[in-house]
């Protein structure tokens, strides 16, 4: 049987096919640029496809050279580093203040590697300003959106072409803050951090979702560390306001949403970067519907930390079904994931309060590094307040 068969391991001959770039049409480059410096408040937005181009430092480079601040896709987030005095943040279906007030006032958005495809889980781009798509798929353009100026490329090629334009019309040094970006966006952000700040700091118990981050972010190296969500409330309130610096720091999806896929997705970034802390925030329903995953990962030696938000119930349902969740309590769950967790060969704990967060991240951080998966319980409330600005 070949299912079973040893493997000698040189009976094939595969090769991996070369990867193919393109440059986009010097034209479209030259206009698309000019029109860009002559807007007063650009935006632009970055999508998934930098990532696919490795594109980061292009993007960074061109940001810096032209001080245009820079927003990301859901999928696109960690494209850009959100440590950055231009970063925005993420616009999903939740998202910053800092995107939103950029969207609210741009005269021009340059789309990156984002087929600019209308979504509840893409903030919305305004349809009364030029656009302008970098895109590697001609389809793309004017999709779902009128594009005024495109350029077909590889983004990281492309962007390369934007900064030698740049530099061509401006000089080598590009130019300086001419709009007063900085201190804009650092002056939203402060606005933005002031009105949460009180949900991750709260003491209250059951535990807020927003203080189950706070500790997460301090007990973590960021730039040495991949996070995802999983679908739902978990998704809406990390992606705000986890601030990833590197390129896949940060796993996030959306479109096609399937309770459970960040575990998956957790293990497989695990497999690829062994020597990143790999987290995966999920609820008590997307446990439920993959948690036996984590026998995989103690078998095989994936070391990973779960972070499981359990509020007893698949929030906001009942609001979708009144009648169901009133009469038979249909949203409601229950379950001991910390004892199910050590049943499949992780190491597990249940946290009931604040202060009990820290010391087992830490815990939970050391048995990881070991190649053992860790899963951590955390007795939230069922909390409905997400940062979302449009819509």
């Amino acid at each position: 049987d070949v299912i079973t068969a040893d493997y000698a391991g040189d009976q094939v001959d595969y090769q991996p096919v070369a990867r193919r770039t393109s440059a986009a049409s010097t034209e479209d480059v030259r206009d698309l640029v000019t029109a860009l410096l002559k807007a007063s408040n650009p935006v632009i937005n970055a999508g998934h496809g930098l990532m696919f181009a490795e594109a980061t430092p292009e993007l960074v480079e061109f940001a810096e050279l032209t001080h245009i601040p820079v927003m990301t896709t859901l999928a696109g987030k960690s494209a850009f580093p959100e440590n950055h005095r231009l970063a925005l943040g993420t616009g999903g279906s939740s998202g910053t203040l800092m995107v939103h007030r950029f969207l609210q006032e741009t005269d021009f958005v340059l789309g990156v590697g984002t087929s600019f495809t209308k979504s509840v889980f893409t903030a919305p781009m305004p349809e009364t300003v030029p656009l302008a798509q970098v895109t590697n798929c001609a389809e793309d353009l004017n999709k779902d959106y009128v594009v005024s100026y495109g350029a077909i490329g590889d983004a990281k090629v492309v962007l390369r072409q934007m900064i030698e334009e740049v530099k061509r019309q401006l000089g080598e040094n590009g130019r300086g803050d001419v709009h007063g970006v900085v201190d804009r966006i650092a002056a939203i952000r402060q606005e933005f951090m002031a009105e949460w700040e009180p949900h991750f700091t709260t003491n209250e118990t059951p535990i807020s979702p927003y203080r189950v981050f706070r500790e997460l972010e301090n007990a973590v190296d960021v730039a040495n560390t991949i996070i995802t969500h999983d679908s739902g409330y978990p998704r809406e309130q990390l992606v705000p306001f986890w601030k990833p610096v590197t390129p896949r720091g940060y796993l996030g999806w959306g479109k096609s949403t399937q309770l459970g896929y960040g575990l998956g997705l957790a293990l497989g970034a695990k497999l690829a970067a062994p020597e990143k802390t790999v987290i995966n925030v999920m609820g008590d329903a997307a446990f439920g519907m993959a948690g036996l995953d984590l026998e995989t990962a103690a078998r095989c030696g994936i070391g990973t930390l779960t972070v499981v938000l359990n509020n007893g119930v698949m929030t906001h349902y009942d609001h979708h079904m009144p009648y169901a969740s009133d009469r038979f309590g249909a949203n409601e769950l229950g379950g001991a994931y910390a004892a199910v967790a050590e049943g499949l060969g992780a190491h597990a704990q249940q946290v009931t309060t604040p202060g009990e967060l820290g010391p087992a991240i830490r815990a939970a951080l050391a048995v990881t590094a070991n190649n053992r998966p860790a899963l951590i319980e955390v007795k939230t409330r069922a909390e409905e307040r997400i940062a979302r600005y449009w819509r």
